[in-house]
């Protein structure tokens, strides 16, 4: 069986974030958001 590629990912950036600590899931929260609004 072969790994999946990101581009046969719905949303490689969901996937991520299921694998990150809650810490690290705000921390990309923020960074995906553009500064200031």
């Amino acid at each position: 069986m072969t790994t999946p590629t990101d581009d046969d990912l719905p949303e490689p950036r969901d996937i991520a974030l299921e694998q990150a600590t809650p810490e690290q899931v705000e921390e990309l929260e923020e960074a995906s958001e553009p500064p200031g609004e």
